[in-house]
């Protein structure tokens, strides 16, 4: 693995790869990540025949991020999210043996929990891709203290291992398939924020533990001069209802796909119309956005044509067109 520096200025993340031989950079590969037709790599900042350096923000590093929460449902989102980069790579004719799969150098965006990769613009040294050991050596090197979470991420990589013959298409869905969405001792989201962390905590002092019986008993009523204990909102739900056939799809996962493609998280099949990835529905911060995925017959919200690779705020009413066909949005 070729070596990245982490540099941070003005609040600001860039990744460089530095070195004193000569590199020979692709200009086309270039213009391709700085256009965004793969939102998650990384953007090229800055290319040299010695230096390639990488913006990332207010970006952490996947390394980072699992030592603040781990759930088997962030190992499956990862699982997920890497074939839909390695299926968007394969799509745009962008070879996949440049993409750096090292939990050291993938990074995440902690509001929503979305992967972005390094995607190198130069010749490497890597023949192959090789992300069933990404995969498997996340699962190794991540401290998790939880026994039951323990024992479903070596279930998970017993699994893996036993799929290199499998192809992208059936593991992904074998992990969006066995995600347990309503199990509450996960969460779909890649980290639970601080905010409902401390509120949870808040309303689990309203109980203490029997010394004896080491039962949970309710405590004494607080007195009336403090603030009540604040109610943590439920979570909204997405959902799209296909006109044609009536299907009511939820968007259950925070980087949802549309289109064509068999890898989709809903897959339109029998019209050619629509392209492999159309669009994709994310939530944020409790909100979904719709970014049109550069398709090739367009997106449109209440009949008006939305900008490719735009995020668009959907409301519960909106009606969607995705080349000629049309959606309603439902959130509740």
């Amino acid at each position: 693995m070729d070596k990245y520096k982490i540099k941070r200025s003005n609040g600001v993340n860039k990744i460089v790869y530095r070195t004193r031989n000569e590199i020979q950079l692709n200009q086309e590969v270039i213009s391709q990540v700085r256009s965004g037709v793969v939102s998650s790599l990384l953007p090229v900042i800055e290319a040299n025949s010695r230096e390639v350096v990488y913006g990332a923000g207010d970006l952490i590093t996947l390394r980072n991020y699992l030592k603040k929460n781990v759930s088997i449902d962030i190992m499956y989102s990862i699982i997920s999210q890497t074939i839909d980069t390695l299926n968007k790579l394969s799509n745009e004719r962008m070879s996949n043996t440049r993409l750096v799969l090292d939990a050291d150098y993938v990074f995440v965006n902690e509001e929503d929990g979305r992967l972005f990769f390094i995607y190198e613009p130069y010749i490497s040294n890597r023949e192959m891709i090789v992300y069933i050991n990404f995969w498997i050596n996340i699962i190794d090197t991540t401290k998790i203290k939880d026994v039951d979470v323990r024992e479903q991420c070596l279930q998970l990589k017993q699994y893996i291992e036993e799929s290199k013959n499998k192809s992208l298409d059936e593991i992904y869905a074998y992990v969006n398939k066995t995600v347990s969405f309503n199990n509450p001792s996960t969460t779909g989201n890649l980290m639970v924020k601080a905010t409902n962390l401390r509120e949870v905590e808040q309303m689990n002092q309203s109980f203490d533990e029997e010394p004896e019986t080491g039962l949970l008993v309710q405590s004494k009523p607080e007195p009336l001069t403090q603030k009540p204990k604040p109610i943590i909102a439920r979570e909204k739900r997405a959902f799209i209802i296909r006109e044609n056939n009536n299907d009511k799809v939820e968007v259950i996962t925070n980087v949802f796909s549309v289109g064509k493609s068999a890898s989709c998280n809903y897959t339109i099949s029998g019209n050619p119309t629509i392209s492999r990835n159309h669009v994709i529905i994310s939530k944020k911060l409790g909100e979904f956005y719709l970014v049109d995925e550069k398709s090739t017959n367009g997106t449109f919200i209440n009949g008006e044509k939305v900008e490719k690779n735009r995020e668009y705020c959907l409301k519960n009413g909106d009606r969607l067109r995705l080349s000629n066909e049309y959606f309603d949005v439902e959130i509740v």
